[in-house]
């Protein structure tokens, strides 16, 4: 009986153990069928899910930035391989002047300008006017800013006449070679005022002073001229 006991008991036990180990395996089977569902379930990711989106608007604005530097750029270099047409203007209560300019540039800083200047002192006692074509090589320092730095140099011809009390005491011409620099200040795209300080040196005749009528100018002379200035 004692042995008969026992072996129920371990049939028992191994009953047991099997049950155990198919429940086990029926709950595998089934969570993986339940797994498998769910990923069927997943719709499938498009072909060009992996592409980088471009944002059009962002694209679109980098874009108007280029553009708006290069309308930038281009205000900045506004003589850049073009005629250029300027003059200035200056006058006081007893001083007139005057000059007209047509240069060309071929590169952004540097052109040519040939001017024709006039000036005239006049007032109870005397009268002097002197003009003249001249052609200067000059460089042009264009910035962001309104002031544009200038410097040049090149010949020129000069012409004068000299009155004291109605009477001539000095008619002359000469050639002449010049050196120029100063700075504009441009108030609008195509109005400002000059600031330049120019020498001339006189290759030929110089004219008479008017201090005393008598004895010459320097041959070389130092001036300052400012004056309103138009650009077109």
């Amino acid at each position: 009986m004692a042995l008969g006991g026992g072996m129920t008991r371990n049939w028992a036990l191994i009953f047991i153990a099997s049950g155990l180990v198919i429940a086990t395996s029926a709950q595998a089977k089934s969570l993986k069928l339940s797994a498998a569902d769910q990923l069927e379930e997943v719709p499938p990711l498009p072909e060009d899910a992996d592409r980088v989106e471009v944002d059009q608007d962002s694209e679109a604005g980098d874009q108007d930035d280029e553009r708006t530097d290069n309308q930038a750029n281009k205000s900045i270099d506004t003589v850049s391989g073009r005629w250029r047409f300027s003059g200035a203007v200056g006058a006081s209560s007893d001083f007139v002047s005057g000059q007209a300019n047509v240069g060309y540039y071929w590169v952004r800083y540097v052109g040519v300008e040939t001017n024709f200047y006039y000036f005239q002192i006049s007032n109870e006692q005397v009268f002097g006017s002197q003009y003249g074509p001249e052609v200067d090589l000059l460089v042009r320092l264009y910035n962001w800013s309104m002031l544009t730095p200038f410097a040049g140099f090149g010949p020129g011809y000069s012409k004068w006449h000299r009155r004291y009390q109605g009477v001539n005491f000095s008619d002359g011409s000469s050639f002449t070679g010049n050196v120029l620099f100063g700075v504009d200040v441009a108030l609008t795209s195509h109005f400002g005022i000059q600031f330049m300080r120019k020498n001339i040196t006189y290759w030929g005749d110089v004219p008479v002073s008017f201090d005393d009528r008598a004895a010459s100018e320097a041959r070389s002379t130092w001036f300052t001229n400012i004056g309103f200035r138009l650009l077109f």
